[in-house]
C-alpha cells in the first residue's frame, strides 16, 4: 500500500514565502535591470523613428529622394520619386525607377496611384495595351485617380472616342484638385468640332465646370483663342448667370490690348436691344444694375460719396426704361452722385467704348442740387491706351440745375483710337479739408447718349 506523505499546512506556506523572497529579489536585482533596459531602448526606437518619420513626411515635396531614404515605408515620397523619375527619363524608364514603383506594388497593393505610374512606364515604351490594363487596374481599385484618368483621358481622344474623352474630363473636372493635370489638352480637345459641341454642352449647365473650363481656357494663349466662341456658346443656350465669366473674359481682353475682341463678346452676351443705334453706350440711362464689366458703368466706391442708382430696373430687357413715349427723359431717374462735404478723388464713374472713326454727338441729361465744386466736375471722353487723346469734355453746371440737356459734337480719329474711355471726373486738387477744396451737393445723371451724327 502506498504511504502519502502528508504535508502541512504550515511547511506549505513556508515554501510560498521562500518562493516569493525569490522573486523579490529576482525584481530588485537583475530581473528589474533587463526590464528597465529594454523599456529604454524600446522608448529610444520608437523616439528615432518618430523623428525620421517627421523629417520623411517633411520633406516629402521638396526632396522626395531624402525622404524616401528615411522612411522606406513613405508611400507620398515614393510616389513623388516614382514620377519625377519618369519625367526626368521620357524615352525609357530606368530599371531603379521600376523597383521604385513595384515595391510599391508590394508595400500598399490598394494605393492606385502604383498602377498609374507603371501604366506610365508601359507608355514610355510605346506598350500601349499594358499601359490601357494598369490605368484599367488602377481605375478599379480607385474610380477618381487622376494620373489614370487623365491618360486614359488621352488615350480616348487619340483613338477618337469623344464620349469617352468628355466623360473624363467631366469627372476630372469635378474634383478640384485634379483639373490642372489636363489644362494642357483642352486647347487641343476643343479644336475639334465635334468635341467642341460636346464640351459645351456637357459643362453648360454646372456653373463649376464652366468657370474651372474659362479659367483653363485663359491659362495660355492656345485656350485663349476658344474663349470667345465658348461663351457665345453657352449664351447662345440662353445659359443664366453668365456674366462673372463674360466679366473675366473681357478683363483679360483688355489686359492684353485685345479689347477690340473683349467690346464684342459684351456686345453679344447682352440681351437684345440693349446696346442700339440710337445710343452706343451699354446702360446709358442707368436703369439697370452694373455688372462690374469694364464695358458697362464701373463705379468706384471711395469715401466722401455716396452713389445710388434711382428707379433702377431689375429687368435687363428694358434698356430705355428712364425714355418716356415721346423719347424724353424722365428727370427722377439716373445716377445720383451726392458729395458729403469731403475732399474727393478724381474719377469714380467710367465705362469702355469701342468707335469706329468718324462723326459723333454726345447728349448729356442732367440735373444739380446745391451742387458745389473747388474745381468743375467734368464728363470726358478719351482714347483708351498710350494715345490718351481727350476727345470731348462736358461741364456741368454748378449749384441747381433742373432737367438739363446738352449735346457735344466730337470725331474719332483714324489711328490709335479703337477704343475709348467715358468717365465723370474731377480735376486734381489738394487733399484738404479746407471749405475751398470740399464737394458738397447732388449730381444726378439721367442719361448719357452717343451717336452717329446725322448728316
Amino acid at each position: 500500500m502506498t504511504e502519502i506523505e502528508l504535508v502541512s499546512p504550515i511547511s506549505r506556506r513556508a515554501g510560498t514565502a521562500k518562493r516569493s523572497d525569490l522573486l523579490a529579489k529576482l525584481r530588485g536585482g537583475p530581473l528589474q535591470s533587463i526590464v528597465r533596459g529594454l523599456c529604454f531602448a524600446i522608448c529610444i526606437l520608437a523616439t528615432i523613428a518618430l523623428v525620421l518619420n517627421t523629417a520623411s513626411v517633411s520633406l516629402q515635396t521638396r526632396l522626395p529622394e531624402l525622404s524616401l531614404h528615411l522612411n522606406p515605408f513613405n508611400t507620398e515620397a515614393r510616389v513623388n520619386v516614382a514620377y519625377a523619375r519618369l519625367e526626368a527619363e521620357r524615352s525609357a524608364p530606368a530599371p531603379e525607377t521600376i523597383d521604385i514603383i513595384n515595391a510599391g506594388i508590394v508595400h500598399t497593393p490598394l494605393d492606385a496611384r502604383f498602377y498609374s505610374l507603371m501604366g506610365l512606364t508601359a507608355e514610355q515604351t510605346d506598350d500601349r495595351d499594358t499601359a490601357a490594363i494598369l490605368y484599367k487596374q488602377a481605375l478599379k481599385i480607385l474610380p477618381t485617380e487622376v494620373m489614370a484618368l487623365a491618360n486614359t483621358l488621352g488615350m480616348a481622344y487619340e483613338r477618337g472616342d469623344i464620349s469617352a474623352t468628355i466623360d473624363q474630363l467631366e469627372i476630372i473636372g469635378r474634383r478640384w484638385g485634379y483639373w490642372p493635370a489636363i489644362e494642357a489638352i483642352i486647347p487641343e480637345l476643343l479644336s475639334d468640332s465635334q468635341a467642341f459641341a460636346a464640351v459645351t454642352s456637357r459643362f453648360a449647365q454646372d456653373d463649376i465646370l464652366r468657370a474651372r473650363l474659362i479659367d483653363a481656357l485663359t491659362a495660355s494663349s492656345e485656350g485663349m483663342i476658344h474663349l470667345t466662341p465658348v461663351l457665345l456658346a453657352w449664351h447662345e443656350r440662353k445659359i443664366l448667370d453668365l456674366d462673372p465669366l463674360v466679366n473675366q473674359a473681357t478683363s483679360l481682353l483688355v489686359s492684353q490690348d485685345l479689347a477690340e475682341e473683349g467690346y464684342d463678346l459684351f456686345k453679344r452676351t447682352r440681351p437684345g436691344g440693349v446696346i442700339s443705334g440710337t445710343n452706343l453706350l451699354y446702360n446709358g440711362t442707368f436703369n439697370q444694375p452694373v455688372r462690374g464689366n469694364r464695358f458697362d458703368w464701373q463705379v468706384r466706391r471711395q469715401a466722401g460719396v455716396d452713389f445710388e442708382f434711382v428707379g433702377q430696373s431689375t429687368d435687363a430687357a428694358e434698356s430705355n426704361s428712364n425714355e418716356t413715349s415721346d423719347g424724353t427723359v424722365d428727370t427722377q431717374k439716373g445716377l445720383s452722385i451726392r458729395f458729403l462735404g469731403t475732399p474727393v478723388r478724381r474719377g469714380s464713374v467710367s465705362q469702355l467704348i469701342g468707335m469706329a472713326p468718324g462723326a459723333y454727338q454726345l447728349s448729356v441729361a442732367y440735373s444739380a442740387r446745391g451742387l458745389r465744386v473747388p474745381k468743375p466736375l467734368r464728363l470726358i471722353i478719351a482714347c483708351l491706351g498710350s494715345n490718351n487723346a481727350r476727345l470731348a469734355m462736358h461741364v456741368f453746371e454748378q449749384e441747381d440745375a433742373s432737367a438739363t440737356e446738352e449735346s457735344i459734337s466730337f470725331t474719332v480719329p483714324d489711328a490709335d483710337c479703337s477704343m475709348q474711355r467715358v468717365y465723370v471726373s474731377t480735376q486734381e486738387t489738394p487733399n484738404s479739408w479746407r471749405q475751398s477744396y470740399l464737394y458738397s451737393g447732388t449730381l444726378l445723371l439721367n442719361r448719357i447718349a452717343i451717336m452717329p451724327a446725322r448728316g
